[in-house]
């Protein structure tokens, strides 16, 4: 299950995942899953994850799909 957090929460991950606490650390303390975390700080910029696309991402995704881009060839057309 996906926890979705506010701003306030997502800072504090992020300044935890700074202050050299580990993923495994910050997710005991809040209850979150390892998973959940990862989100977090991905959501923040700190990490990138293959499976998970960030709000930026998926907007950025959506505005190219408007603009009918669906591919590499059309993005290049575009370019």
């Amino acid at each position: 299950m996906t926890v979705k957090l506010n701003q306030q929460e997502l800072n504090w991950v992020a300044n935890e995942f700074q202050n050299d606490r580990t993923v495994q650390e910050i997710a005991i303390d809040t209850g979150m899953s390892v998973n959940n975390v990862k989100r977090a700080l991905a959501e923040k910029g700190l990490l990138s994850l293959s499976w998970y696309k960030t709000t930026d991402e998926i907007q950025m995704l959506n505005y190219l799909k408007a603009m009918g881009v669906n591919n590499l060839i059309d993005l290049r057309d575009i370019l």
